[in-house]
């Protein structure tokens, strides 16, 4: 009996992986660092005007936190003066007692690097810490006006004329790192002095005065 056998012969590849060049290396280093670096950059931008838009709220609320206590105090001021100072108009308040004696004066003023003042020193609301100046944005106040609103073409009503107030603020906003950027903000408000409205005689009891 022949027995044959079958050598079937296996064929084996050899498959040979070859690497990236040094050219396909430093072709993909430089476009990630580009693509990082562009996403960088728009984390900085974004970054950048959020911290803008925070400063600018921050001034706001700075701001008619302010306003709001001058109006307050000058609604239930007895008497008001105002007069100019070296660096702004300054608001003196006054109440008196039964008496007619001066019971308590207080006063509102401005000054471009501190903000603004009460009894000549900055008011003790959140944001003050702006006027630092060691944050990103350097902010000064550039105006603080107070002035009557009212006017003969207004109204023949002296006492009218005398109790409305125009109250302006004007704040600049420039960057520390960006010398392009820099804003002025203005900010007005009319504010009728009601309590010295009311104790003070009227055009009308002038005429009746006068008639008798």
């Amino acid at each position: 009996m022949l027995f044959k056998w079958n050598f079937k012969s296996k064929k084996y590849k050899i498959s040979t992986h070859q690497g990236f060049t040094l050219v396909e290396v430093i072709a993909a280093v430089i476009i990630s660092l580009s693509v990082f670096w562009g996403i960088m950059n728009l984390y900085v931008d974004i970054v950048k005007n959020q911290v803008k838009d925070q400063t600018m709220a921050d001034i706001r609320f700075n701001l008619s936190s302010a306003m709001d206590m001058i109006s307050r105090d000058v609604r239930n001021a007895d008497s008001i003066s105002i007069s100019t100072t070296t660096y702004s108009k300054k608001i003196d308040l006054y109440n008196f007692d039964r008496n007619g004696d001066i019971e308590e004066l207080h006063s509102y003023s401005a000054k471009n690097d501190l903000g603004i003042l009460y009894n000549d020193e900055p008011i003790i609301i959140p944001g003050r810490h702006l006027f630092n100046n060691e944050g990103p944005y350097e902010i000064t106040i550039e105006d603080f006006d107070c002035k009557l609103a009212l006017n003969v073409y207004n109204t023949s009503k002296r006492n009218l004329r005398d109790n409305f107030f125009d109250l302006t603020v004007e704040f600049k906003v420039k960057s520390n790192s960006d010398n392009d950027f820099e804003k002025i903000y203005t900010f007005e408000q009319q504010i009728f002095a009601l309590n010295q409205f009311s104790i003070t005689k009227s055009d009308d009891d002038d005429d009746e005065s006068q008639d008798i």
